[in-house]
């Protein structure tokens, strides 16, 4: 899965933000420190056992919780329209 649109990083201070390159997406995103390692694995093609991974190797939580979140960051990600499969 990718995301559908592409986006440019901009880094204002300590936050980034995800600006649409093409015209059809409308918004600029933001998220926190975990959603943007999400974001920026989801700019290429990547799967959630891949993400799992990535984040498993910078937090020392379960695995369980992390496909938890990872799931649930997706699923919202996707009831907006902002991912292919």
């Amino acid at each position: 899965m990718k995301l559908k649109f592409s986006y440019e990083i901009l880094e204002l201070e300590d936050q980034k933000f995800y600006v649409p390159v093409e015209y059809e997406a409308e918004q600029i995103l933001q998220f926190n420190q975990t959603g943007n390692i999400i974001f920026e694995c989801l700019m290429e093609e990547t799967s959630i056992e891949e993400i799992v991974e990535t984040l498993s190797k910078m937090y020392k939580n379960p695995k369980e919780q992390i496909v938890s979140f990872v799931q649930q960051f997706v699923d919202s990600l996707k009831k907006e329209g902002y991912l292919v499969e």
